[in-house]
Order: structure tokens, then C-alpha cells, then sequence
């Protein structure tokens, strides 16, 4: 019995000596990239434990620091090609400590700082960006630029330059974004957001009415970090916004992030070509002989008509939430974008094609249930013939002519016409026609 329990405690004591034994944390980081980058994301560490740093492919030697409260352990040297530096977390640090990179590119002296977080709990939370941003914007997410149509776009970013949420992925001529970069708040005066590309939209782009992001600036608890902001830029006329993160301090010209952003096309007004069926009736005359002999004039060629159209389409939204906003116009229609089925009622005019350009003209509704494709509905204001002789019924009173000898005047008149819409400029840039 007493060997059972001579084994059972020195298992026991075993296990707490593994138990206490101080994790090692591994990062590696790619040196050729344009800022170094760690290849997971970067753990809350614990005091105590141990911090081993590998550098992937720097072509010069790397000095290092552990700090911690402003105080700097014994530099270490990381050598070219894969080599690593470990540091111990001291067991009195709170708060957070960094990790500063030193070497010299040329005659150039550069830096980077890598900050760690110290937590205390038993738990090990991922030390992320963002953590920082959520209290700060509570509608931070990745789900916060996916919305359709949306009028304002926000993007973050960490200190490394890497893209927390998700690029706008359906932003026009007419948008706005804000871009927000979380950094060190020592390095704040080394950031800078800088557009590389995008021209401002003339002022009658400028028309929707932004969603603003609150910012509750109060919730910022973490005072080694701060933000830095683009502030708006939008709207826009170029093809693209492009736009660099870039940190002073960091190697490859400070450059950390390159973003391209495709701007979409606003188009105010279309055409289209339609075939329509129009219920106002544009008969032909011709004499018949009734049954008792009498010889009279009656109708032909009536019922509904086939008529093909081109239309000019108006892009103005009469259930828009910018039309109940109070505006009178709206923005436009990006084509790549699906629009609530309720906004894609549009006013259209047109001319008939089937005769004279000058006698048919159509005003009315197109509903787009298909990029391209629409139902068209409204009135058909048409120059229509009828007998000279008002007083003359037809298939009744006698008459002694040929049928080249009635005669005949024309007026104006209206009626219903219905059809379907082919928009000539959404086909065209569907199938990369656009210029």
C-alpha cells in the first residue's frame, strides 16, 4: 500500500512541475512582405511565459527588444534567413509589452514595434483588433459592408496593415467610406491613410443622404492603442479608389497595405427597346356588299397592335428612401447592384418604330424583374384614322364608292399598351461592353 501511494504522489507532483512549466509562444514573421506580419494571429500571453520570434526571409540582421513599462530586456540579434529570438514575459508586467525590430536598409535606420497584450485570466483570448474596435463602433463587423446599396462603407484595419472586415462589395459613383487604422498610440505620428487614386463625383452625384457610423469614443480602454481616420472621401468618378496604410517606421518604403476598390458606374436614364400590345385601334376601311345588295363601308384590321419601341428610361425612384427623405431626384442605378424590387419602378417615354416615328408615343412604367429585363406598362397617344363623314355608320349606311374613294382624317387618341423592355445599356455592360 505504501508504494501505491509513494507512486500516486510523485505522479501527482509530476503533473504540477508540467503544469507550471512556462508556455512558449511561437510567431513567425515574413520579413519580404511589405511590413512584417505574423502568420497567426497574436495571442494574449501571460506573465511568465516565453515569446519566440523567427523572421522569414530578412536579408539583414534584426535587432531586438522586449519592453515592458518602458523599460527594454537585453537586445538580442536575429540573424538573416530564418533566424529567432526568444524573450521571457516578466511575471510583474501588466497591460502589455512590445516587441521592438531594429536594422538598417542601406544608410536608413528602421523600426517596427509588435505589441503583445498581458491578460490574467486562465483563459487565452486572441489579442485582435478587433477587441479594440467593437466597443468603440458597436456596429463593427464584418456583415457592415455587405448590405446592398449601401451609402457609407467603412473599412478597418490593425497596425500591420491587415483588413479586419470585409471591402465594400457594391459601392458606386455616389458612395462615401471611411477608413479607420488601429495603431500604437506611440507610432500614431508614423501612420498615415493616403489615396492613391479616386477623383470626386460632380456635385449632382452628391445627392443620397450618408448612414453615419457612431463612434463611442469613451469605450476606448486600452491606452498602448489608438486610431487613426481617412476621414469621408466619396463620391466618386474614377474606375477605382485605391489607397495605401502606410507606417513611416516600417520596411519596404512604410507601405503596409495596398487596397483597390472597383467603382461602379452610375447611370441616370437608358434605353430601351420594347415590344408592346396597345389596345388603341388604328383601323383600315373598305366597302363590302350586304345581303339585300346594299354596298357600305366597314372596318378592318382591328384588335390589339403589335408595335416595337425604343424608350428612354428614367432612373428615378419613386420608392426610394432618398424620394421620402425629401428628395426630389436620386443618384442613379448601378446596374451591379440588385435594387429592392420596389425601387425598380421607373418612368419611361418612347416612339413607336413599327410606323411613323411621329405618330405613336408611349409614356409609362418600367418594372425590372431581371438586370436587362422589365415589364412595361401605361398610355399609348396615338394619331388614328376614322371616316371624314361623322355621321356615317358603318355596315349601315349605303355608300356608292370604291374603296380608294373613302375618305378618310385623322385625330389624336389614347389607350392602354403593355409589353416587356430590353435595356439596351444594362445588356451592354453585362456583357463587358461598357466603356
Amino acid at each position: 500500500m505504501s508504494i501505491l501511494r509513494t507512486i500516486f504522489v510523485l505522479l501527482i507532483v509530476s503533473l504540477s512541475i508540467i503544469h507550471a512549466q512556462p508556455t512558449e509562444l511561437s510567431y513567425t514573421f515574413d520579413a519580404t512582405a511589405d511590413n512584417f506580419k505574423p502568420d497567426v494571429p497574436v495571442a494574449e500571453l501571460k506573465p511568465g511565459e516565453s515569446i519566440r520570434i523567427t523572421l522569414k526571409g530578412n536579408s539583414n540582421a534584426v535587432t531586438t527588444d522586449l519592453k515592458s513599462g518602458g523599460v527594454a530586456s537585453t537586445s538580442q540579434t536575429i540573424s538573416p534567413s530564418n533566424g529567432s529570438a526568444t524573450f521571457t514575459v516578466p511575471t510583474d508586467a501588466t497591460g502589455g509589452v512590445i516587441v521592438e525590430l531594429r536594422w538598417t536598409e542601406g544608410s536608413v535606420a528602421k523600426s517596427q514595434d509588435i505589441p503583445f497584450t498581458i491578460g490574467s485570466s486562465s483563459d487565452r483570448t486572441a489579442t485582435t483588433a478587433e477587441d479594440f474596435f467593437r466597443p468603440i463602433f458597436p456596429e463593427f463587423g464584418s456583415s457592415i459592408n455587405s448590405q446592398a446599396a449601401k451609402d457609407h462603407y467603412y473599412v478597418f484595419f490593425d497596425e500591420f496593415g491587415q483588413l479586419l472586415n470585409d471591402l465594400p462589395a457594391y459601392m458606386d459613383a455616389d458612395d462615401q467610406i471611411t477608413i479607420y487604422v488601429r495603431v500604437l498610440t506611440k507610432d500614431r505620428p508614423y501612420y498615415r491613410i493616403l489615396k492613391t487614386e479616386g477623383e470626386y463625383a460632380p456635385s449632382d452625384l452628391s445627392l443620397r443622404i450618408p448612414d453615419k457610423l457612431a463612434a463611442n469614443v469613451n469605450s476606448a480602454s486600452d491606452a498602448d492603442f489608438t486610431y487613426i481616420s481617412s476621414g469621408t472621401w466619396g463620391p466618386f468618378t474614377s474606375a477605382y479608389f485605391k489607397f495605401d496604410i502606410v507606417n513611416a517606421r516600417a520596411a519596404n518604403g512604410g507601405i503596409l497595405s495596398s487596397i483597390s476598390i472597383p467603382i461602379h458606374s452610375l447611370y441616370h436614364a437608358g434605353f430601351g427597346a420594347s415590344l408592346v400590345a396597345s389596345t388603341l385601334q388604328n383601323p383600315q376601311f373598305k366597302t363590302v356588299t350586304l345581303s339585300n345588295g346594299v354596298k357600305t363601308i366597314v372596318e378592318s384590321g382591328v384588335g390589339n397592335r403589335t408595335i416595337m419601341t425604343i424608350n428612354a428610361i428614367w432612373y428615378w425612384r419613386i420608392f426610394s428612401s432618398d424620394f421620402w427623405k425629401g428628395r426630389l431626384y436620386v443618384s442613379g442605378r448601378d446596374i451591379f447592384t440588385e435594387e429592392p424590387f420596389y425601387e425598380r419602378l421607373y418612368p419611361t417615354v418612347g416612339v413607336g418604330l413599327t410606323e411613323s416615328l411621329t405618330e405613336n408615343y408611349f409614356v409609362g412604367l418600367t418594372w425590372e424583374f431581371a438586370r436587362g429585363g422589365s415589364v412595361i406598362v401605361g398610355t399609348h397617344f396615338g394619331k388614328v384614322r376614322q371616316l371624314a363623314d361623322r355621321s356615317f355608320v358603318l355596315g349601315v349606311s349605303p355608300f356608292t364608292g370604291s374603296d380608294g374613294e373613302i375618305v378618310t382624317t385623322d385625330y389624336w387618341w389614347s389607350r392602354l399598351f403593355y409589353g416587356v423592355t430590353i435595356d439596351t445599356r444594362v445588356i451592354n455592360a453585362l456583357f463587358g461592353l461598357r466603356k
